[in-house]
């Protein structure tokens, strides 16, 4: 008797499916008796729910922190990693209104999952955008999410020439809102 659990195969149509295969062999026959059962639909259930569950942890840190910080900075700092992380996304930055409030300004919050983001990041702290303007302009004034698929498509994104040489492909930006303002 053999048994296979939880292996991913790939069935004639190009779908993938999870199964679990048990063979009993019947040596005096010389046959083989196999039964195969798709888990596919339990190990989706068991993902998403193993995926919110670590979206609720993850809030649940950012809250800690949040009680717990001495500053902006850290806080913005500590939620783009793990919101990074999380997300599987290679870079993160903070954007925050100026004093003026005539401008999002770069907050010195950062997230970098590979070196060579870095130089996108000294670039980026050049930048300013006013309302409208950019990805944090934009969020700025519709105090809503704002996601590019393309940002060489994007004729209301700045910085093209720098997410080119550090191929950046995607971008969203989310606001984070107090008393109607983000």
């Amino acid at each position: 008797r053999m048994r296979w659990d939880n292996v991913f195969i790939v069935t004639a149509k190009g779908e993938q499916k999870i199964v679990s295969s048990i063979n009993i062999p019947l040596l005096e026959q010389n046959i083989m008796v196999s039964t195969v059962q798709d888990n596919t639909q339990a190990w989706e259930h068991k993902y998403a729910i193993e995926k919110e569950r670590d979206k609720l942890l993850m809030l649940f840190s950012i809250a800690r922190k949040i009680e717990k910080a001495t500053s902006l900075e850290e806080v913005l700092s500590y939620t783009l990693q793990r919101v990074c992380k999380e997300s599987q996304w290679d870079i993160g930055e903070a954007w925050i209104p100026s004093e003026k409030w005539d401008e999002m300004i770069y907050s010195g919050a950062h997230y970098v999952s590979h070196e060579q983001l870095n130089g996108f990041v000294v670039l980026s702290q050049q930048y300013s955008f006013p309302r409208n303007v950019g990805i944090p302009g934009r969020v700025w004034a519709d105090k809503a999410v704002v996601w590019v698929d393309d940002l060489q498509q994007d004729e209301n994104f700045l910085r093209k020439r720098e997410v080119s040489t550090f191929q950046i492909k995607s971008a969203v930006g989310i606001p984070i809102m107090t008393d109607d303002e983000v």
